[in-house]
């Protein structure tokens, strides 16, 4: 089967354990899908703001399916922006009261991130200086969630140690089944969305625009919120660092994100 989309996921994927890339390495990667008109896809939980300052003026030439589907782009153009509901928002608040802090629950607005006051955001060493200081820079402390009512808002996530956060991941779906759906996403980190809007679902949009079947799609991913992705597509790797989940679901295993993997694979791809 020809290859004619490839999409990757970022942390613990595409990035290694220090949030770091290849940029050089990439960049000629990128020259040579250009030139066979193969669109490469960042498909991640991360939002935009973090994914620009990662590959700075490169962006233009990507496809993005950030916010793990909620937010799609064909390299400029915004596709796809879901907002969750109040009640959304209410219900997930609701389910973690009193545990705010403790969990670092987090509401992600327009290019703003709310949390309570006393929440001591976890430092993940997977995030380059740089990104985590814009990260800090859009955060903005609430004394209660009152104060963002009328907002829109785009996420939700919290960061749990990672010992329990399949149990929260799945006592969360269990009360919430067919509305909203947590996913794991490495570290302890797991983000909320809306049930259905998968990173498979944002692909899709770009699919269809493009004329490309799912099984024309070589992806690559690590954590829980990329199991749809890598169901749905043809030539799917799960990097050699992955879950036990998902290897079990991709087709084939790439090597490690600290080995960088998924370029490895591609150069293979593309020059043997």
């Amino acid at each position: 089967m020809t290859i004619k989309l490839i999409a990757s996921d970022m942390d613990g994927t595409f990035l290694d354990a220090k949030g770091s890339y290849d940029r050089d390495r990439f960049e000629k990667v990128l020259d040579a899908l250009d030139k066979r008109q193969i669109p490469f896809v960042v498909a991640t939980g991360n939002s935009m703001p973090r994914l620009e300052k990662m590959f700075g003026e490169l962006s233009q030439r990507l496809r993005f399916v950030a916010e793990n589907g909620a937010y799609v782009l064909d390299k400029q153009e915004v596709l796809v922006r879901q907002v969750m509901t109040p009640d959304m928002v209410a219900d997930f608040l609701a389910f973690f009261k009193g545990k705010e802090v403790e969990y670092a629950v987090t509401l992600l607005g327009d290019d703003v991130i709310y949390l309570l006051e006393g929440t001591d955001f976890p430092t993940f060493e997977g995030i380059e200086p740089e990104q985590l200081e814009l990260f800090r820079e859009r955060m903005r402390f609430l004394s209660d969630w009152s104060e963002i009512e009328g907002q829109e808002i785009y996420k939700m996530n919290l960061v749990v140690p990672e010992n329990i956060s399949d149990k929260v991941t799945t006592d969360f779906n269990h009360a919430f089944k067919g509305r909203l759906q947590a996913v794991g996403s490495g570290y302890g980190a797991i983000d909320v969305i809306i049930e259905g809007c998968h990173k498979a679902w944002g692909l899709e949009q770009l699919l269809e625009r493009y004329g490309i079947l799912p099984e024309e799609v070589m992806s690559f991913g690590d954590s829980d919120n990329d199991l749809e992705m890598l169901k749905h597509t043809g030539e799917s790797y799960a990097m050699a660092n992955a879950s036990d989940r998902v290897k079990a679901v991709a087709k084939h295993i790439a090597p490690s994100h600290n080995d960088a993997g998924v370029l490895t694979t591609i150069e293979h791809f593309l020059w043997g």
